[in-house]
């Protein structure tokens, strides 16, 4: 999946970047998912990343013990949001919406993409 992604924008020492649609709900999405786990307000939670990445495996970057993965590369997404103090992961690929990733492993690559930033709330 090709995402045309516009440069970043530097405001006050924060880069904060405009994603396209599909990235957005993609972000909104796992926002949403995030602020009903912690009892929050969505507008509580930051985007620190958004990323195109290429999974090792069926996994999704979130293996789960005792379960088998097809071994194969996944084309996704790894989303990193910030709330209540502390990073929270977000792993989507291969139809699967973002969900939150407790044990992430890092993907085989990061598709160039300008897309990560703070300060977007």
């Amino acid at each position: 999946m090709e995402i045309d992604i516009p440069a970043p924008e530097i405001r006050e020492g924060l880069m904060t970047t405009a994603l396209p649609g599909k990235a957005e709900s993609l972000v909104e999405l796992a926002k949403h998912d995030l602020a009903e786990k912690l009892d929050i307000n969505s507008d509580e939670i930051e985007r620190v990343l958004f990323e195109e990445v290429t999974w090792r495996d069926g996994s999704l970057g979130c293996p789960q013990s005792g379960r088998a993965y097809p071994q194969v590369l996944v084309n996704g997404t790894r989303i990193i949001l910030r709330a209540v103090g502390r990073d929270w992961h977000y792993h989507s690929g291969a139809g699967r919406a973002p969900f939150l990733c407790m044990m992430p492993q890092e993907p085989l690559s990061a598709k160039d993409n300008p897309s990560s930033g703070s300060g977007d709330r």
